[in-house]
């Protein structure tokens, strides 16, 4: 049993994410929120954009079309997992034990 629960300590989201994604393993865990990890690179990429655009309509403009990017990546990012979470959730469905 003591196996089981070592997987399961082992089990991170980020680590799975890092394999399926780039077929390795994460090598530092980021510990903070995922809203805060949203909003500190919102933030350092907006301040950037700020820096680089002075004309105000200019920046106006490249801000619409990054979050546009942004929002398109989010849904897309989000029914892919939607697809993987259903799909692990049929292959767990079909070991468990039949009555």
């Amino acid at each position: 049993m003591s196996d089981i629960t070592e997987i399961l300590e082992r089990a991170n989201f980020q680590q799975i994410r890092a394999f399926l994604l780039g077929g390795q393993e994460c090598a530092n865990v980021d510990n903070r929120s995922y809203q805060k990890r949203i909003r500190d690179i919102e933030k350092t990429t907006l301040s950037m954009i700020s820096e680089k655009f002075s004309d105000l309509n200019e920046c106006e403009v490249f801000e619409k079309i990054f979050f546009n990017y942004t929002d398109i990546l989010k849904n897309v990012y989000m029914e892919l997992g939607l697809q993987c979470g259903i799909k692990l959730t049929m292959q767990l469905i079909k070991e468990l034990p039949k009555e």
